[in-house]
């Protein structure tokens, strides 16, 4: 069975509601929203792993059907090649998240705020990814 269009919705939604949560959290100042924007972030990065894992599982099957409905011998490398970038990313931005959230509660001032800025930064960046890989999947072909 092909579990990987149902797991690919699980970082998009996770990651992205985590991340908005999170700009939410730090602009009102709310805790609870921090916890649930790092929680949400995290999960989003672990699905993107089981997406990753999930796709690769199906990758030849994916691109023979492929071949026998559009007869074009259509390889889903790019797809794959920044899937598996992306999931790097979020990786790397969930741990700076957790980072973020052991940092915000020890230091202050310009420590957070450049830690601040390099999430947004590159979770931003890994938002983008993700749009990027859906756009390369094979919906897109």
């Amino acid at each position: 069975m092909n579990w990987h269009p149902m797991i690919v919705h699980f970082p998009i939604a996770l990651f992205l509601v985590g991340f908005l949560l999170d700009a939410v959290s730090w602009l009102a100042k709310r805790d609870g929203l921090k916890t649930a924007g790092l929680t949400l972030v995290v999960l989003g990065a672990l699905g993107a792993v089981a997406a990753v894992v999930t796709g690769l599982g199906v990758e030849e099957k994916v691109e023979d059907q492929i071949e026998k409905l559009t007869g074009a011998v259509t390889t889903l490398d790019s797809h794959k090649d920044i899937a598996i970038l992306t999931a790097w990313v979020l990786g790397i931005v969930a741990l700076g998240r957790i980072v973020l959230a052991y940092a915000g509660a020890r230091f202050a001032g310009a420590a957070v705020i450049a830690l601040l800025v390099l999430y947004f930064g590159l979770g931003s960046v890994g938002a983008g990814m993700l749009a990027l890989t859906g756009y390369r999947g094979p919906a897109g072909l």
